[in-house]
């Protein structure tokens, strides 16, 4: 129904006016419920005539982040019966939230107040409906002298064409863009098109062609326009059409200029940075390559094309690795990984790899592989890695020089009885146990002889037992490993140390659940158990409890450890001689009762474990030694099988340990070029030195720039240990990680273990030095 009378004036040219305005119309009733709405007002509320009758509009269209002062104001003016305007955030049926600009007036009839009329429009947007802004300039002034501060500001100008008539009118903004004299500037589309680049004309009539006869509703240009002092810059023209013809052809079009030279020349400028890094990218030696979400290639540089045997990157575009490779056998394993580190977001740094080269060559590489975000806001992934073929290599020749040191010089006390005739002398030590057992069988068991032959098979047998444990100690360390459950070492113990306790003392085990598999030799990592349960039971001869047990030790920046521990309320262990105790050949026991090798074996099976030995004692109260190694990895198909004990992965990486300055001290210039090279590829800053005396000057030079020192235990002029004294003196040293070639007298004689110091044998390999580094500033900052 119509909301004028009928006997109104031009009822219904008034009618057709309101209904067909852009502009919401509500009347009211005295008391504000709605008694009219036109079809404006339910195009823009959601809200059809029927919903909105008889309802308050301020409910209807209010919501919760309406601002309180405005709903006031509101209620004000309509109680003094007063006219109002105002812009006020409302609220859609759908709970969309929209600027509504509100011109409020009372309705009289014969000076009596009918009603209210109030004339709502939508303000949200403001470029893509310039045409609503031109419309409404008149009535919010003040909005409009801020849309032409901002367009001076920002560089930009406002057009209204008109295609059917042939008709465009330029702003003052569009005449200030381009240095135009307002009042002498010709309103038509020839104007424009004069002053556009004769390069960019057949392009620009394209694409108005496409709004003029393709039925298109929008505008889009860019095209270089002639400015003041005859120079071109570039501009982008949007444009939207806001009315067309019964035909459909447009007849109104409302569109803004932006000048965009600085973006063109940031653009140009970032094609030259692209054009650079692509450079970069194809002479570094690296492979890089990177994936979207779905693991599809999205590029690549020349050295993996190379690598990978592909002629041009448009062979792998879109594709998968199982699509370009689908008898390969380690793809299966290499998606998973991939998959984790896009969903995760954790990369997966260090994976070595063993890959065919395009000429049929193996390569190793070391891969790392980080998550990539796009620019659609997924996660790819990007793939760097390096041929590492000579220096694996180079880090196998070390390794067997190693092996070949410890074969022949391990343990300098022991070296020629082991590593010469510990064999032979063994056999003969069972020819002769063999040959006395036969005669004893001759002899009386009550006879003086027969003692004295029991006597001589006793000290046999200690020979014996001495000559294996020399042998197991001066073994390389290329012993046989498998995969086993950590309680199945402890429960292979039970039976044997039952009868090796004597009554008064009791065995307490205390077995961890759900314990992950360790990589380990049952035989030597149950005898340097036994040993430490021996250990146990000869320091409580008044009787007790021992402990054994088993515990998991987590990490953050590694794989986690499982710990072998023994406890014995015993007598402790005196300060005077714990540096010591690791050492071959010493024993606080009697005579005839120790060997001296049983905390040796434990240290060297620790080692050669890839652990180590942790030891808690307290004189008059007990001890507690613990034997950490950690836990099996199943390494994938793609890493290196040769030399695969040394090449587990960090599957995370604390980064933030690195960027720190490593002061290096070794006399071997080869070594420390390599350990230089392995803590460069870390992120490490690096200072050298070829001495220990060397070490110490330019320590007390940089010491304000050094954050953690790695020193050759032995060095000419000043050892490594007696340089790290000398700069303990100067304060607040660094934390130290000690190098080693080799068992050396004087780590044998000054046990760094004990005293809490890291150290690391060579050869070592990157990733086990980069373990150690991390483990080193891990333990400095919880000293903190």
């Amino acid at each position: 129904m119509s909301p004028f009378s009928k006997n109104s004036i031009d009822v219904n040219t008034l009618t057709q006016v309101i209904e067909k305005t852009v502009n919401a119309v509500v009347i009211t009733d005295t008391n504000c419920h709605i008694t009219w709405v036109n079809h404006s007002f339910e195009r823009t509320t959601g809200y059809s005539f029927a919903e909105a009758q008889g309802k308050h509009p301020g409910r209807l269209l209010q919501g919760p982040e309406t601002a309180p002062e405005d709903i006031e104001s509101m209620r004000q003016a309509i109680a003094y019966k007063l006219p109002f305007s105002k812009a006020v955030l409302n609220y859609t049926k759908s709970g969309q939230k929209y600027w509504n600009y509100i011109e409020c007036q009372p309705l009289y009839e014969n000076d009596r107040l009918t009603g209210y009329m109030a004339l709502l429009t939508d303000v949200t947007s403001s470029l893509v409906a310039q045409n609503k802004l031109i419309e409404a300039k008149n009535r919010v002034l003040e909005n409009s002298e801020r849309l032409q501060l901002a367009f001076a500001g920002g560089q930009v100008g406002s057009w209204d064409w008109s295609p059917t008539e042939d008709r465009l009118v330029f702003d003052k903004s569009w005449a200030n863009l381009v240095g135009a004299d307002y009042e002498n500037l010709t309103h038509n589309l020839e104007s424009w098109e004069q002053r556009i680049h004769p390069e960019d004309l057949d392009l620009f009539s394209q694409q108005l062609a496409a709004v003029t006869t393709n039925n298109q509703d929008y505008f889009i240009s860019e095209h270089r326009i002639l400015c003041d002092h005859n120079q071109y810059r570039w501009t982008m023209a949007r444009g939207q059409v806001v009315a067309r013809n019964d035909l459909g052809l447009p007849t109104r079009v409302v569109g803004v200029h932006f000048d965009i030279t600085r973006q063109k020349q940031t653009q140009d400028l970032l094609d030259t940075q692209n054009t650079l890094l692509r450079t970069i990218l194809n002479v570094i030696p690296f492979s890089v390559s990177w994936k979207d979400s779905d693991l599809r290639y999205l590029g690549c540089n020349d050295n993996f094309l190379a690598l990978s045997g592909y002629k041009h990157s448009r062979t792998i575009l879109g594709k998968t690795d199982s699509e370009l490779k689908p008898e390969s056998t380690y793809i299966e394993q290499q998606l998973q990984d991939e998959l984790k580190v896009v969903t995760t977001g954790t990369p997966l740094m260090h994976q070595i790899e063993s890959r065919v080269s395009a000429n049929g060559g193996q390569n190793i590489l070391d891969t790392n592989k980080v998550p990539l975000n796009l620019n659609d806001n997924t996660t790819g992934i990007l793939e760097v890695s390096i041929d590492i073929t000579e220096l694996e290599m180079a880090r196998e020749a070390l390794r067997q020089k190693e092996l070949e040191l410890r074969r022949h010089g391990r343990m300098q006390a022991v070296g020629e009885l082991a590593g010469g005739g510990a064999h032979e002398f063994n056999n003969l030590l069972q020819t002769i146990r063999g040959y006395v057992c036969f005669a004893q069988d001759e002899l009386n068991p009550q006879s003086s002889a027969y003692s004295d032959l029991s006597e001589s098979i006793f000290a046999i047998d200690r020979a014996v037992q001495l000559t294996q444990q020399l042998l197991h100690f001066s073994r390389i360390d290329n012993i046989a490993k498998i995969k086993c459950e950590p309680d199945d070492v402890i429960e292979d113990l039970k039976n044997l140390l039952k009868p090796l306790m004597p009554d008064k003392i009791n065995l307490n085990f205390e077995l961890a659940l759900s314990l992950p598999p360790i990589r380990a030799n049952t035989l030597i990592l149950g005898q340097a158990i036994l040993n430490l349960c021996l250990n146990a039971r000869d320091a409580i001869p008044d009787g007790g409890t021992i402990t054994i047990g088993t515990r998991l030790i987590t990490s953050e920046t590694g794989r986690d450890q499982i710990g072998f521990y023994v406890i014995d309320p015993g007598t402790g262990i005196p300060d005077e001689i714990q540096d010591r105790i690791f050492d071959p050949f010493f024993t606080t026991k009697e005579v005839g009762k120790g060997t001296g090798l049983g905390l040796s074996i434990v240290y060297s099976a620790a080692y050669e474990h890839e652990g180590k030995v942790e030891f808690e004692t307290t004189v008059g109260k007990g001890t507690r030694f613990e034997i950490v190694i950690p836990q099996y990895y199943q390494k994938s198909e793609t890493n290196l099988e040769k030399g695969a004990d040394e090449q587990e992965l960090y599957l995370e990486k604390d980064t933030s340990l690195n960027n720190k300055t490593i002061l290096i001290a070794d006399d071997d210039s080869i070594v420390t070029l390599v350990t230089v090279r392995m803590l460069h590829n870390l992120g490490y800053q690096i200072i050298t030195a070829s001495n220990g005396r060397e070490a110490v000057e330019i320590y007390r030079r940089e010491r304000h720039n050094i954050q953690g020192l790695v020193f050759d235990i032995s060095m000419p002029h000043m050892t490594g240990t007696e340089a790290y004294e000398s700069i303990c003196k100067l304060g607040n040293p660094p934390p130290i990680l000690f190098c080693t070639g080799d068992a050396t007298p004087e780590l044998r004689h000054v046990n760094l273990a004990a005293k809490g110091y890291r150290f690391i044998r060579k050869p070592f390999n990157q990733i086990t030095l980069e373990k150690m580094m991390d483990e080193l500033f891990s333990d400095a900052l919880e000293t903190i």
